[in-house]
């Protein structure tokens, strides 16, 4: 039976087969108006595309690093709110780590990140899991969350790690 999955934060859908990954891709077209430097979406595809292990670990590790920097920035959550107003910003930043892309135990994910790499990101899970139990049942919208000191903890645990991965990746050349 293939390993299915699926993400809706992220654009594709996944089914495991033998060694390869088809990956439904969802691409959105836009445009931009003459005269201006905004763009809207005008249209969709979707197609099938295979990829195998290693490919499928370089999104997996594009994605925690993307959710590490957006954990890290004030301003670029509260930017993604004012884009997508419908969005609820805080729970999009606990759902996408703890249910999207932290499945530290995926042998993609193994591939993706090296054992120190690994270990770093168990530490920034263990402080997001103490701030997110509680959280549980009063999460506020991101621009009063951003003023709270739960915030402050994940923030800073999130500017930490990724200094740390940057740091393991350096000294591993």
């Amino acid at each position: 039976m293939p390993n299915i999955g699926y993400n809706s934060s992220l654009p594709y859908f996944s089914v495991k087969i033998n060694s390869y990954f088809r990956i439904k891709e969802n691409k959105r077209f836009d445009f931009t108006s003459t005269g201006r430097n905004h763009s809207r979406t005008v249209g969709s595809h979707i197609k099938m595309i295979e990829i195998d292990d290693k490919e499928l670990a370089k999104r997996i590790r594009q994605n925690v690093m993307s959710i590490l920097d957006l954990w890290s920035s004030k301003e670029e959550q509260l930017e993604y709110q004012k884009n997508v107003p419908i969005t609820q910003v805080s729970a999009e930043l606990f759902c996408q780590w703890a249910d999207d892309f932290y499945h530290p135990e995926s042998t993609q994910f193994k591939m993706a990140f090296d054992k120190k790499e690994r270990e770093i990101l168990a530490d920034f899970d263990k402080t997001f899991n103490h701030i997110s139990d509680k959280m549980t049942n009063n999460l506020p919208y991101i621009d009063d969350f951003v003023k709270t000191k739960e915030w402050e903890v994940v923030n800073r645990a999130a500017i930490e790690t990724l200094e740390k991965i940057k740091n393991t990746a350096a000294n591993n050349g």
